[in-house]
């Protein structure tokens, strides 16, 4: 190996390792993907915390049923930014290049949450739809 190449080899991997691991991620799942479901940090104490990802390349219709994870006694699917609202028995899915479940949209939250989200962190939750079934995700704490 050339003293040229082996510094741009080396100079690439420092790089790498300051930019640290990779915040996107995706689920290839049948019919479309799931993309970077996120949450904010919560503090101590904190009761709920929402949490949104994106839908990419929607190619037939389908619906949200649920989700669970161990973090929260209960995750309720959310229509919009009301608060007051009830909670949603499904989200319909229809076809799309996008859907978004971001603030102000629908999303899910995390109701009783057993533990703060802490900024970094990856956690462990399961989203149902109806055709697609199960999905094991990870949600990224902070970055979004």
């Amino acid at each position: 190996m050339t003293r040229p190449l082996r510094s741009l080899i080396l100079a690439l991997a420092a790089l790498a390792a300051l930019a640290g691991p990779a915040q996107a991620h995706e689920y290839y799942v049948d019919g479309f993907t799931f993309i970077h479901p996120w949450a904010e940090a919560t503090a101590p104490g904190a009761t709920d915390a929402p949490v949104y990802f994106k839908l990419d390349n929607v190619r037939r219709d389908d619906r949200l049923l649920s989700a669970t994870t161990r973090l929260a006694e209960r995750v309720e699917l959310r229509g919009g930014a009301d608060p007051k609202a009830p909670a949603l028995t499904a989200i319909e899915i229809a076809p799309a290049e996008r859907l978004l479940f971001e603030p102000g949209h629908p999303h899910l939250l995390l109701r009783g949450l057993v533990t703060p989200l802490q900024w970094g962190r990856n956690y462990d939750l399961r989203v149902v739809f109806e055709k697609a079934g199960a999905v094991d995700v990870q949600i990224s704490i902070g970055a979004h």
